[in-house]
């Protein structure tokens, strides 16, 4: 053991870069007591100066915090082990001294980890021997070299966890990394929630509108996760790499709408239809192939007719926006008129459809009468934003671009987020997202629900419509006015727009029971 120059010591450029600073404070307070008790690992670096007051010089290969700490207490020799080494050994001596430390941090493991299986070219097992730690550990901490470095960051300051870390690495695309790293720091998520979370992301394949052949093998794919964490996931069938599924998606998409235009299909993009047809909404068609390729006349006919049309839509309800090609019939009524019922069955459906249809077109109107909470009305207009947002899938981003500047991607809302919003806000966004709701009304039971469970008074308030009536034949006006006891004397006689502007002009607050069940 030598005594030597804390000014002849050189620190080596692959040192660790980050130290607990507490126990940093520790130890200069423990050698302060006590002194330098392990002597300092250095190998010879060469001399200070050619002239006769040359001295030699040492580069410090273990003992770098002790070095740093005598600094600090301004000692002037610190005792030193002097051992001639290579390069390859001294870094491969220093890299395994600091992993073998407690305090060492995961970002500094890791790198040490990828260092020795990169530069020296050590196997799994062979630097889980070296370390005395398990190769899954090992693994575990190298994957999260492979983050942005501001999560990276995140993990080295203590303000998530490794195992947060390990959560957002089995996410591929980085945008979304750094949502979910947001949401774990704002929200204050367990490692438990945050794999939680991680399950309303990605795709699922069984979605996918694309061969998956070659999805099987993919670390991205969710279903390998246990082969490549160690831990079964619940997160098995998805797709983690946004980029790639949407990548493959538009690729099957583009393919299949040229193969289409080639066979002199119509191919429209919805948006664009909307203003080529005046009033065009998808619910006004039918999709063919829910139950209607059973019937035979359709290939004789509608094979060649001009209202047969094939629509890239947004898939938002299965794969979160992605766009898929729909064959619509654009006379809903003309194409199952094919079917095997009788003239009597299909006459009682219609009539049958065409009442649920006016009930239907009556509860779109309906609103949020009024929400009361003492403590915060903003916290439980949140949570009910949250729940009708859910419901209707991607066409809540729709309807969140319209108050913010840049709508969350599809599953990111989050009550906090929501809540920031307002109270002004969050009323327009609950108002929009139940009206968007038209295939699965909210019945007075859910909202009783929303009521005695979160203490929000959820008011359904019904209105008779321009629509409504639109959708209602003369006799039904007719009933309506005796109904009611409006005074109107309509006769079926009578044009039915004067027939619905009387209606209308009277104001009246009544309603059908044909709409409240009553």
């Amino acid at each position: 053991m030598n005594a030597i120059k804390t000014t002849d010591l050189m620190f080596s450029a692959e040192n660790r870069k980050n130290f607990d600073t507490q126990k940093f404070a520790d130890l200069v307070a423990s050698i302060k007591e006590k002194g330098i008790i392990t002597p300092l690992l250095v190998r010879p670096k060469g001399k200070t100066d050619s002239g006769p007051l040359a001295r030699a010089t040492y580069e410090v290969i273990a003992g770098e915090r002790r070095l740093r700490a005598a600094n600090e207490l301004k000692m002037k020799e610190v005792p030193c082990t002097v051992r001639n080494m290579t390069d390859e050994e001294a870094a491969q001596i220093r890299i395994i001294e600091n992993l073998q430390r407690e305090d060492v941090g995961a970002i500094d493991e890791a790198e040490g980890y990828d260092l020795m299986a990169k530069k020296y070219k050590f196997t799994m097992d062979a630097l889980a021997s070296k370390v005395g730690k398990s190769v899954s550990y090992i693994s575990g901490r190298m994957k999260l070299l492979s983050l942005p470095q501001e999560i990276k960051k995140a993990i080295s300051e203590g303000i998530i966890s490794p195992g947060h870390g390990l959560v957002l690495s089995r996410v591929k695309d980085a945008g979304e990394q750094k949502e979910l790293c947001k949401a774990i720091i704002h929200d204050k998520l367990s490692v438990n929630a945050a794999e939680n979370a991680l399950s309303r992301t990605g795709f699922r394949l069984s979605d996918a509108r694309f061969d998956t052949g070659d999805c099987e093998g993919c670390e991205s794919n969710g279903t390998r996760q246990k082969d490549l964490f160690d831990k079964a996931t619940n997160i098995k069938g998805r797709c983690m790499n946004a980029k790639c599924f949407m990548d493959k998606s538009s690729a099957g998409l583009n393919k299949k709408r040229d193969e289409l235009i080639k066979k002199g299909y119509r191919v429209e993009i919805e948006e664009k239809l909307k203003n080529k047809i005046k009033g065009y909404e998808s619910y006004h068609t039918a999709e063919i192939g829910q139950g209607e390729r059973s019937v035979k006349k359709y290939a004789e006919k509608c094979l060649t007719c001009k209202d047969r049309i094939y629509v890239i839509e947004n898939d938002g309800y299965n794969s979160g926006g992605i766009k898929h090609i729909v064959e619509r019939c654009l006379k809903p009524s003309c194409l199952r008129s094919y079917g095997s019922q009788s003239t009597e069955d299909r006459s009682g459906n219609r009539a049958k459809a065409k009442k649920i249809k006016r009930v239907r077109e009556a509860k779109r109107t309906f609103w949020i009468n009024a929400l009361v909470n003492k403590k915060d009305p903003v916290v439980i207009r949140s949570i009910i934003a949250d729940i009708v947002l859910g419901d209707i899938g991607g066409h809540g981003n729709e309807i969140m671009k319209k108050y913010v500047m840049k709508a969350p991607q599809y599953g990111h809302y989050t009550i906090p987020n929501l809540h920031a919003l307002g109270e002004k806000k969050l009323d327009q966004i609950i108002q929009d997202a139940i009206c968007e709701k038209i295939w699965q009304l909210y019945s007075d039971d859910h909202l009783k629900y929303l009521s005695e469970s979160i203490g929000a008074v959820v008011a359904k308030q019904w209105i008779i419509t321009k629509e409504y009536l639109n959708s209602a034949g003369k006799p039904d006006l007719v009933r309506i006015d005796k109904e009611l006891d409006l005074g109107l004397k309509l006769e079926e006689s009578m044009k039915k727009s004067d027939m619905m502007k009387k209606i209308l002009d009277t104001g009246t607050t009544k309603i059908p029971r044909e709409i409240t069940g009553k």
